[in-house]
């Protein structure tokens, strides 16, 4: 479960690179335009680039609309559309239902393809989870919608442009609250018939650390920047749609979505940063 970050040569030829993000230390230049990332196959995993590569700053999507339509996701999650082989292998693959606790006291019912459940808990930004049930999209789909309503569990989250800080105490609590919600959903599903839904040993994953030294995080500095042009230091943690970045004593908050598709320059060293235009990259994830 470790975040990855890929890129995509611009000299067309390339096939993406993927490598781990946490720790990597960066000195980028990010473009204003923002371009096509391509899109992700639904059936092999593999990252496939734009044939346009189109500026797509008037389009509020994350891709362009080709790729948007070769991908399939959209329409398989959306309209129940699988008219794409990978799309029909994707959504007929099993999907899992968790219970999730986001900061130390949200929580969260949710579903993902099992295929890529960890990156999903990743991308929602979860403090900690737990796999508790699975079917196929259709019925995870329908039990979602059920526990929400009969619970009064919420389905969404509210975005933020900070990452929570908690304490080992403020971690085990939010555990313990969203355990307490695990067994009530087990218990609906069985008091309503749908045990054969629940799996024998629910996964439990922890995605966001506790911090050692509260004090040491009060004194940090820590700004959020919604465009950044310059992106100059070590890359600390990765939460939901979240990046930080550390530079000396301050952090630096990142929405990583809003860096998918630019054009990013690296420079050869982040003390003297004099940016190599025939090395750029594109950053897909």
């Amino acid at each position: 479960m470790i975040p990855n970050l890929v890129t995509s040569p611009m000299d067309g030829l390339t096939e993406p690179k993927v490598e781990p993000i946490l720790g990597m230390n960066i000195s980028w230049q990010v473009s204003q335009d923002r371009y096509c990332p391509g899109y992700v196959n639904l059936k092999s995993s593999l990252h496939i680039k734009c044939k346009n590569n189109g500026v797509l700053d008037a389009i509020k999507g994350e891709r362009c609309v080709l790729c948007e339509r070769l991908s399939g996701f959209k329409k398989g999650f959306l309209f129940r559309d699988y008219s794409s082989e990978e799309s029909r292998y994707y959504f007929t693959q099993r999907h899992v239902l968790y219970v999730a606790i986001h900061g130390i006291d949200l929580v969260k019912i949710g579903t993902a393809n099992i295929l890529r459940k960890y990156d999903r808990l990743y991308e929602q930004g979860a403090t900690a989870a737990t796999i508790v049930g699975e079917g196929t999209f259709n019925e995870i789909m329908f039990l979602e919608d059920f526990i929400s309503r009969t619970l009064s569990i919420a389905q969404h989250r509210r975005r933020t442009n900070d990452i929570p800080t908690v304490s080992p105490k403020q971690l085990q609590d939010a555990i313990s609250q969203m355990r307490e919600n695990v067994a009530k959903v087990a218990s609906l599903l069985q008091k309503a018939g749908y045990s054969k839904h629940l799996v024998k040993l629910p996964e439990e994953l922890v995605l966001l650390q506790p911090s050692s030294d509260s004090r040491s995080v009060a004194l940090c500095l820590r700004q959020y920047i919604a465009k950044p042009r310059i992106i100059v230091g070590k890359i600390k943690q990765v939460f939901g749609d979240l990046l930080l970045v550390k530079r000396g004593e301050e952090e630096f908050v990142y929405n990583k979505r809003s860096i998918i598709g630019r054009i990013v320059s690296k420079a050869s060293s982040a003390s003297l940063p004099t940016y190599d235009q025939e090395h750029q990259y594109r950053i897909c994830s």
